[in-house]
């Protein structure tokens, strides 16, 4: 449409001065109200001029692509499972040459109302090849990834090897950061990043680390940016080996570019923000631990120097009399 292509040169011309995506999405917005490109789209073609993208045209489509649910097709698959009732999907699709692209959980989900029945959604059978991956990454890309081995899990021993090999990689990649000590450590509220041990190992290297709000799945950068990039690009295909999954789980961290984790910590800024200004009623705001807001508005800050998106916090900080910063130095509330 001729009001997206316009918009696209909008998006081009403020990429050549320089500025950065969350700015243009914002002078997208009040620019063309209502009929803005929507965030997600406004940086996917952000990113694409980063990359050396020149048209501002949309690609030539072939089409809708065609159904395969005919009842041909249904004949055949109910044929085979009264004939197998253990048929797995795999073989199903090899008998009939029908592909079966696997939802992921995000995909799959969708509204009923009160009283429904849980829709039926059809399942691969878990594989025993499993693996699992810690990773530590910054606005500009990864720091630091390793798996760990087979059989092992993470509790405070194996976490504080982590925090050695972290300490190491950050020293390496990020040389001016460790010189100051000028660096946060952001983790969720899982045993092995709270124990004591592990607390006496950051405190001993003054390392920071911000305190986590319980149940907040929405404020880890893991759970709602890396691992679902990482499942929408793994998801449906079967692994023989451990080294297989490792490998390509490798290469699609390898393929994240620097737009999209700039893309993420916009998005965990603006989490934060709702977190603190909206999503909780002014009475807990005045009850939680003052210390524990202002340490959240200081990597805000740390973050992006432009705090456009901190006043709100701030404000609500200053709002607070003497008497109720006082009282939430001894209140349990989010520590």
């Amino acid at each position: 449409m001729a009001i997206f292509e316009g918009q696209r040169i909008c998006i081009k011309f403020c990429f050549k001065l320089k500025k950065r995506a969350t700015e243009t999405y914002e002078l997208i917005e009040e620019a063309f109200g209502d009929a803005a490109l929507s965030r997600s789209r406004t940086f996917e073609w952000f990113s694409g001029f980063q990359k050396g993208l020149e048209k501002v045209n949309d690609d030539q489509h072939t089409g809708r692509p065609r159904s395969l649910r005919c009842e041909e097709n249904k004949l055949k698959i109910k044929a085979l499972i009264k004939s197998n009732r253990r048929i797995s999907i795999k073989n199903l699709s090899s008998e009939t040459g029908l592909s079966y692209d696997p939802e992921t959980k995000r995909q799959s989900s969708q509204w009923i109302e009160r009283g429904e029945p849980k829709p039926k959604k059809a399942r691969f059978t878990k594989s025993k090849v499993k693996t699992l991956l810690v990773t530590f990454f910054y606005i500009n890309g990864l720091v630091h990834h390793e798996f760990i081995p087979f059989g092992r899990t993470i509790n405070q021993e194996v976490y504080l090897v982590i925090m050695r090999r972290l300490r190491e990689a950050v020293r390496l990649k990020r040389p001016e950061r460790w010189q100051n000590n000028d660096w946060i450590l952001h983790v969720d509220n899982a045993r092995p990043h709270t124990v004591h041990v592990v607390l006496q190992f950051l405190a001993k290297h003054s390392t920071i680390q911000i305190p986590y709000p319980p149940y907040s799945p929405d404020l880890a950068p893991n759970d709602f940016f890396l691992y679902p990039k990482l499942k929408m690009k793994l998801k449906g295909r079967k692994f023989d080996k451990v080294d297989m999954i490792q490998a390509e789980s490798k290469a699609t961290l390898r393929n994240l570019s620097k737009s999209d984790f700039i893309s993420c910590f916009d998005n965990w800024k603006n989490r934060w923000n709702r977190f603190t200004t909206k999503t909780l009623p002014a009475y807990h705001l005045a009850r939680m631990d003052v210390r524990y807001l202002e340490s959240i508005v200081s990597v805000l800050r740390r973050v992006d120097d432009t705090t456009s998106t901190t006043p709100s916090i701030a404000a609500d900080l200053e709002k607070l009399d003497p008497e109720s910063r006082n009282q939430s130095e001894g209140d349990p509330g989010f520590k």
